[in-house]
């Protein structure tokens, strides 16, 4: 029997998930200890980068010649603009978090 794909990830990079999972940023998300600020930076940041990522997939789906991968790239786009960025906007709202354009360029 064949290895699993996610058993083969896991085990080739045993290392880099132990540090993700060390990581103070992580041992802070599951204690609940994380400071306010540092989780409002944090969404400032994931959120640049799916508007950047937006911006990506949308110049894929203008150079791309081939029609399935246009679908493929123009649902990654939906997912992105009307899922991901509807979270990071609401919780902006309700955190009362102000854009910061030098911390999102």
């Amino acid at each position: 029997m064949s290895e699993r794909l996610s058993d083969r990830i896991l085990r080739e990079n045993a290392d880099v998930f132990a540090a993700m999972v060390a990581h103070r940023f992580t041992q802070d998300i599951a204690a609940d200890t994380l400071p306010k600020i540092v989780f409002d930076r944090y969404l400032l940041i994931e959120g640049a980068f799916v508007e950047t990522a937006i911006a990506i997939f949308g110049y894929a789906v203008a150079k791309t010649s081939d029609m399935g991968d246009r679908r493929k790239l123009i649902a990654s786009l939906d997912a992105l603009a009307n899922e991901q960025m509807p979270y990071f906007e609401n919780a902006f709202a309700a955190r009362g978090i102000a854009p910061d354009p030098a911390l999102q360029a």
